[in-house]
């Protein structure tokens, strides 16, 4: 692979001394830049110099160069940069060099820079990491000038480009919650920091891993919605679940825990851990089936609207109101053996047709997750306003409570529809407990958590389910011949009389 220095050169009096880069090597000259490119042996040499400074010390230095057996230079002229068109100048001209060697090692001497020329070669490696390709490897080296017969070190600054980068990766997490690069870095310090202290025998190895891996973990849960392994934890195992942590406790713990270690050897990644602290600490709850973790999801319905993800806002935003219209916690508490996806749709079937916001918040979320794909779609600049102004909206659930009270009983009734004596003397028999004996349903009357047991129709067993209401059909294994006779209980339990929950959809009607 070529090697690529870029260096600059002023129009000062360079005068003579022994440049040291520790570990590699000495050399005494007056021009840092040719002690770089004796240490470094590049391939290829560019000079960046205004004319007034070639024309002073463009050739002592290029006779160094030739006095070492090295590359001829390329000299590129720089305008002086005493106004802002000559500074955008200067600027385009050390972009392009360093755009041509993408595919070079390259080494950046910012020794001899005049005026703002090293601020700005600082600039545009900040813009072309951010924007563009990145060359594979990129150092920063600086000659310290301590006079004539004293040792003037070479200081490797490559520190700079580490921490432009954890700069890009964190201020990318702070406003997205996106940390894949900053797992990347702080996976890569972990690495150096463990072969320096191999190299050193020390047993000090890091171990801020935690920290990354809880970081990954709330950002995994972040980008996919993960709602419940976010506030509350989930395992799959049931024996797990009592044990079960929250991404967002996750976090909080490790930063206590690392926090010492991530300020002596991760710096950058320490200066955001109280903000993340801060970030995470509303969103941690022991169960979703309470009053913190409803807090919990509206802390995370506004944490999604404050990093501008608004699908994902509309989402969180709408199970949270859901979990309002729960007849208990089966329906909502996810990371618990006793979650039952029948109880979660009467819930949300209940939402659908009680709460007030119900119409509001289903339209949002579907637009938002539909790309677009409707008449008339609003614009992206309208949507983001809505969902910006219903989240505070609807964290208010005083209007919910009321109509709870209305809708929602303190127990569900039981309706038994038959129109046959047999049927209601087997249940009897079963012990089954039932509140309502009726021969015709009066779908109205039913409300969310409220059983139905009969033979009906598809159509009004679908109606049952639409209110949030579960069906229970009694089934029979009925020989032939005793089709469309009145059968006794004792002859319903010859035929294997019991009752099947089903949950019936309508999805479409034709003609």
């Amino acid at each position: 692979m070529r090697r690529t220095l870029i260096s600059f050169l002023g129009t000062g009096d360079y005068r003579e001394t022994t440049y040291r880069w520790k570990g590699i090597g000495e050399y005494t000259g007056s021009y840092a830049t040719a002690a770089i490119a004796k240490f470094w042996v590049p391939n290829r040499i560019i000079i960046l110099a205004t004319q007034q400074a070639k024309e002073k010390n463009g050739h002592g230095l290029s006779h160094a160069f030739k006095a070492e057996g090295l590359p001829q230079a390329e000299f590129r002229d720089l305008p002086d940069g005493r106004n802002e068109h000559e500074l955008w100048e200067q600027f385009g001209i050390v972009r392009d060099i360093l755009v041509q060697a993408t595919n070079d090692e390259i080494l950046l001497d910012i020794t001899h820079g005049f005026r703002a020329q090293s601020f700005f070669s600082g600039a545009v490696l900040s813009v072309l990491q951010a924007t563009g390709p990145r060359p594979p490897e990129l150092r920063i080296v600086y000659g310290e000038y301590r006079g004539s017969g004293n040792i003037s070190p070479v200081w490797d600054m490559s520190l700079f480009t580490d921490l432009m980068d954890w700069s890009r990766a964190l201020d990318l997490f702070l406003k997205t919650g996106r940390a894949g690069p900053v797992s990347d870095l702080g996976r890569e310090q972990q690495r150096t920091e463990a072969q320096r202290a191999k190299s050193l025998g020390d047993r000090d190895v890091p171990r801020f891993g935690g920290l990354i891996s809880a970081i990954e973990r709330f950002a995994y849960d972040l980008s996919t919605v993960r709602v419940a392994h976010i506030i509350t934890g989930y395992e799959q195992n049931d024996a797990a679940k009592l044990k079960a942590q929250g991404s967002a406790a996750g976090v909080l713990n490790s930063i206590e825990r690392h926090r010492c270690e991530a300020i002596e050897r991760i710096p950058p990644l320490a200066l955001i851990l109280d903000r993340l602290a801060e970030t995470v600490r509303p969103l941690i709850a022991e169960r979703l089936w309470s009053e913190a973790g409803q807090k919990a999801q509206y802390n995370l319905a506004k944490l999604y609207r404050d990093l501008e993800r608004y699908p994902e806002t509309a989402t969180v935003l709408r199970e949270a109101r859901v979990n309002l219209f729960a007849f208990d916690e089966r329906g909502v508490e996810v990371n618990s053996s006793g979650f039952a996806m029948d109880r979660r749709e009467q819930a949300d079937a209940a939402f659908k047709n009680h709460d007030p916001r119900s119409r509001e918040i289903i339209e949002l979320r579907n637009e938002l997750n539909h790309a677009g794909f409707r008449k008339q779609p609003n614009s992206g600049e309208k949507l983001a306003k809505r969902v910006k102004d219903i989240v505070e909206r609807a964290a208010d659930t005083t209007m919910v409570e009321t109509v709870k009270e209305e809708t929602l009983q303190d127990s569900p009734d039981t309706y038994f529809v038959s129109r046959h004596p047999g049927a209601a003397e087997w249940a009897r028999q079963q012990g089954i407990q039932v509140d309502y004996w009726v021969t015709h349903l009066e779908e109205e009357n039913i409300q969310p958590g409220d059983s139905v047991i009969g033979s009906l129709p598809v159509h009004l067993a679908g109606q049952v389910c639409a209110c949030g209401g579960r069906y229970f059909h009694l089934s029979l294994d009925l020989p032939m011949e005793w089709r469309g006779k009145e059968l006794s209980a004792e002859e319903l339990q010859a035929c294997n009389a019991r009752l099947c929950e089903y949950h019936v959809i309508a999805f479409s009607e034709r003609c």
